[in-house]
């Protein structure tokens, strides 16, 4: 006699699977108008989704995403004068407040490079037109590190002072480099106050 084949949950689990098939295949052979009504409207409904998400991320992204390359390349690389190309092209191309990042990171870039005077030029500028901008006081103090470089330490000091005016969290950067030109300019030592910037 035949031995009796067990019943496991695999084959429940099949015989179910089949049955819903069987189920769909019968739905789609009695109502083929509905189906190709629903799958239009899904189809519909996701070219649309995927047509507004390009959209909304072209509008959004892309100014960002140029931004943050270059704002790399910057940090990782080290400023360069494609760097500093790269944060020109960005602010021509684009108008808000990536752009001014972007033109401030410029100036920087440029005091880097010791292109003091263009780098001053870059800052001013933009301290005479966004005197309340929430970077005003990252440029007064490039600005700053700029005359303390030529040698200028009682200008440097009064940028310093100003930044210091405008933002708190540079107080503590600001009053030492203060501190270290005070003392040079009481009594001159060999080398320069800039030699030690962290």
């Amino acid at each position: 006699m035949p031995r009796i084949k067990r019943i496991t949950r695999r084959d429940i689990r099949r015989n179910e699977l089949a049955e819903a098939v069987q189920k769909v295949a019968l739905f789609i052979k009695h109502n083929p108008r509905r189906v190709l009504q629903y799958s239009a409207i899904a189809g519909g409904c996701l070219i649309f989704l995927f047509i507004a998400s390009s959209l909304v991320k072209r509008a959004m992204n892309i100014p960002k995403e140029e931004l943050s390359q270059v704002l790399f390349a910057y940090h990782y690389g080290g400023p360069s004068e494609d760097v500093k190309q790269g944060f020109v092209r960005y602010k021509k191309k684009h108008k808000g407040k990536l752009s001014d990042i972007a033109w401030v990171y410029k100036g920087i870039s440029e005091r880097k490079l010791n292109e003091y005077a263009t780098s001053t030029e870059t800052l001013s500028s933009f301290l005479e037109k966004n005197k309340d901008h929430y970077l005003s006081s990252s440029c007064l103090v490039a600005l700053g590190n700029i005359a303390e470089e030529e040698g200028d330490y009682k200008k440097a000091i009064e940028y310093y002072k100003e930044a210091q005016a405008k933002n708190d969290y540079l107080y503590s950067y600001t009053e030492r480099r203060i501190e270290k030109l005070n003392e040079y300019m009481e009594k001159p030592a060999i080398g320069t106050p800039t030699a030690n910037i962290p």
